[in-house]
């Protein structure tokens, strides 16, 4: 993992509400206006943190139908794990 990729992943993981989000991810495709209910945010706030989400490859977003599915891009999240683990 480079270090550009290492502060991507950390600078996606640094807010608790995109550390929620992922960890909603962890069990499949969620919705964003899913997401949006469950943490109770607003629109402009729920695309704030999926648009850096997004930035740094943590998660992929598509269009199914009449919503936008957010799933997690496990190969980066596993990157990071791989890279944590290796410091210790």
């Amino acid at each position: 993992m480079t270090e550009s990729q290492r502060r991507d992943a950390f600078r996606g993981l640094a807010h608790p509400i995109r550390r929620e989000i992922v960890a909603m991810l962890t069990a499949g495709a969620v919705s964003v206006l899913d997401l949006r209910q469950a943490l109770r945010l607003s629109p402009e706030n729920i695309n704030q943190h999926l648009n850096i989400l997004r930035e740094t490859g943590l998660i992929r977003t598509s269009p199914v139908g009449r919503r936008v599915m957010c799933k997690l891009d496990r190969r980066a999240m596993r990157k990071a794990a791989a890279w944590l683990e290796s410091c210790f």
